[in-house]
């Protein structure tokens, strides 16, 4: 079996990646950038599954090269673990063993809403930086971090991290973000949820 049978287009998605990468490097970026001759539609098909596939991030409004053509085959299988733990993440979120729906992945706080990134235990500042990267969209005002309780000391100091530009360069995150609020949610101190609500420094 061919691997454009298994991957979708990923010959176009790596032309596209790798015009991206000699255009902008590692730099943010936004469609228009992209070769103009392709109609928008077909583009951001591309991109979808250039981001999909692992070959480019977005945050919402730029995307940018995940990892140099050229760089090891160690550093593109750590960014394809990153991938990985985020899509495992997605999953785990919306799961819930006794077939119950999850819980809801918007929240309000004073008039504002916030997208939810769930952080797990194994959760380092570069997976948080991507999952809170992913979240955000335009239609949010920012993101809640939400965790079980007894991680609330982490997750306040992977926000800490989060809100330092220099912490966050070379992750899918291009904004710092500054911490607004906290809260814990729950019925029973067993299983409390801690959030970590963020908006865009």
């Amino acid at each position: 079996m061919s691997t454009a049978s298994v991957l979708p287009d990923i010959d176009d998605c790596v032309r596209l990646y790798l015009t991206a990468y000699e255009r902008v490097g590692t730099e943010p970026f936004a469609a228009e950038r992209l070769d103009p001759d392709v109609r928008p539609d077909d583009r951001g098909r591309l991109l979808d599954l250039a981001v999909a596939y692992g070959l480019l991030t977005f945050d919402g409004s730029r995307y940018a090269v995940r990892c140099p053509p050229d760089a090891s085959p160690e550093r593109w299988r750590s960014r394809g673990a990153e991938r990985a733990t985020r899509v495992r993440r997605a999953v785990s979120e919306r799961h819930e063993p006794d077939g119950s729906p999850a819980e809801a992945d918007t929240l309000a706080l004073d008039g504002r809403t916030y997208a939810s990134a769930f952080v797990l235990p194994s959760d380092d500042v570069a997976t948080v930086a991507g999952a809170v990267a992913a979240a955000r969209g335009d239609d949010h005002d920012g993101v809640v971090l939400r965790s079980r309780a007894d991680l609330a000391n982490e997750v306040q100091r992977l926000a800490d991290r989060l809100g330092d530009r220099s912490e966050i360069a070379g992750t899918s995150l291009s904004t710092p973000m500054r911490k607004e609020s906290t809260d814990v949610a729950g019925d029973h101190k067993d299983d409390l949820e801690f959030r970590l609500f963020l908006r865009p420094d």
